[in-house]
């Protein structure tokens, strides 16, 4: 029997619904505030960022200077080495990197216990020295980034650029040697 005194015209379930229909309250509802310990079973965890771990991404290293032309002069000590950096090199990354560096120096050093390496940050990039000798370690980033760079964030643009300056130098280097009819011994 349909329409009884019971639920109206569909019975006790099942009655319409809809904006018109509503069986509940004729007023809005504010939703219930949020809930941490509900929103840890719902949200998956995201790991947070290690510091520890160098997150640059590293293009190109190359020997530049008077070591990678052997034509060092006696008692020079200093060798160049250029890093040219995929991502925005910071101050942070930078000496990170030369952390980096010198514990992997440690490391492979400790047997000998006779090399005692520490990392300087410098407006180039970093120094590593030794006892006997010293690394610069020249920073640069790709051309293509310089415009992207931030003076109070990331180095000097003038300075990576000089850096960039010293792989093409020594490349023509390398290159006019090869075809020069006169040989260096």
């Amino acid at each position: 029997m349909r329409g009884s005194y019971r639920g109206g015209f569909r019975g006790v379930r099942g009655g319409f619904s809809g904006p018109g229909y509503s069986s509940g309250p004729g007023y809005p509802m504010r939703p219930p505030p949020f809930d941490i310990h509900i929103a840890n079973d719902i949200f998956e965890r995201v790991a947070e960022h290690d510091e520890t771990q160098l997150t640059q991404k590293l293009e190109e290293i190359r020997e530049v200077g008077s070591y990678k032309k052997d034509t060092a002069l006696h008692g020079h000590t200093v060798a160049d080495i250029t890093v040219v950096m995929n991502t925005l090199p910071t101050f942070e990354s930078v000496a990170a990197l030369g952390g980096k560096i010198s514990e992997e120096l440690r490391v492979q050093k400790e047997a000998l216990k006779c090399l005692v390496v520490s990392c300087v940050s410098r407006d180039f990039g970093c120094l590593l020295a030794g006892t006997n000798a010293q690394v610069r370690i020249l920073i640069t980033t790709l051309p293509s980034n310089a415009p992207n760079l931030e003076p109070d964030l990331h180095l000097s643009e003038k300075i990576m650029m000089t850096n960039h300056h010293a792989i093409r130098h020594a490349v023509w280097f390398e290159e006019a040697s090869a075809q020069s009819p006169i040989k260096v011994a």
